[in-house]
């Protein structure tokens, strides 16, 4: 990376909300990893190269949290002073344990078992919204 690139980019901004295909569109023009000084400061990767080179360095690009001083300080929103967001507040080795235990749930097999259940749910909820005559998304 040559240069750092600013930014305002606030994932948990409205207008994000509104438009994120827009706005990671816009970042990747600008650059593949943008910081933005929102909650704290955080970089984004804005391609899929450097998400994937992000996903794969943990030495570099850590998930834990660590002292308010050190340069691998992660972001997690909301945040909590206390209590860790598990696994995502991870890394490597303590990450993989959970990862081990998560697997098997993850599967395509397991998946195809809920269908039916997720489907009885979706189809609650769509109702909900029909009845209410709206419903919201985002939240």
């Amino acid at each position: 990376m040559s240069e750092r690139v600013d930014t305002e980019f606030d994932h948990m901004s409205r207008e994000f909300a509104a438009d994120p295909f827009g706005q990671f569109t816009e970042l990747r023009g600008q650059c593949p990893m943008a910081w933005s000084s929102k909650h704290g400061g955080f970089w984004t990767p804005t391609s899929h190269e450097a998400v994937a080179l992000v996903a794969r360095d943990d030495a570099t690009f850590s998930s834990a949290r660590h002292p308010a001083d050190s340069p691998l300080n992660g972001i997690t929103l909301p945040s909590s002073p206390s209590t860790l967001s598990i696994p995502i507040e991870l890394d490597p080795p303590e990450f993989n344990v959970y990862r081990r235990m998560l697997n098997p749930l993850l599967t395509p097999k397991v998946a195809e078992q809920l269908r039916s259940r997720f489907q009885e749910l979706c189809d609650e909820f769509i109702d909900r919204f029909i009845e209410s005559g709206k419903c919201d998304l985002v939240a």
